[in-house]
């Protein structure tokens, strides 16, 4: 396993590792993590200031193989109790929904999975 393991907590925010610079001005928010006995451990993420097209979105939930999730991660930034934007609300929606739906994880890097979620 990665030794950023042992750094990713919840409440962090973190910067993308893209050397294309892609996402250069998204965050990335470790919501929840899942630490599974019989198979990989899961982290559900928020992704803040995505910029497609000129434009800036937000993905409130995405859920990722934690092993893929580290190794697409460069920087911690804060912690988000020192964020100004907090609310969660919408996170725990769509974990809900994705809990409820016995949904899948990504296991691609985050850019992938990103890409491929909101297809750019």
């Amino acid at each position: 396993m990665n030794t950023k393991n042992k750094e990713i907590k919840e409440g962090q925010i973190w910067k993308f590792n893209n050397a294309e610079n892609t996402f250069v001005d998204a965050n990335v928010i470790i919501r929840k993590i899942e630490l599974m006995i019989f198979s990989n451990h899961n982290a559900h993420v928020s992704i803040k200031n995505l910029k497609n097209d000129g434009k800036y979105l937000d993905v409130e939930h995405l859920p990722m193989n934690l092993e893929s999730l580290i190794n697409s991660l460069k920087s911690m930034s804060l912690m988000e109790k020192e964020s100004i934007n907090s609310d969660q609300s919408l996170f725990f929606k769509g974990y809900e929904y994705w809990k409820d739906a016995n949904g899948g994880v990504w296991e691609t890097s985050l850019k992938d999975a990103i890409i491929k979620t909101l297809n750019f």
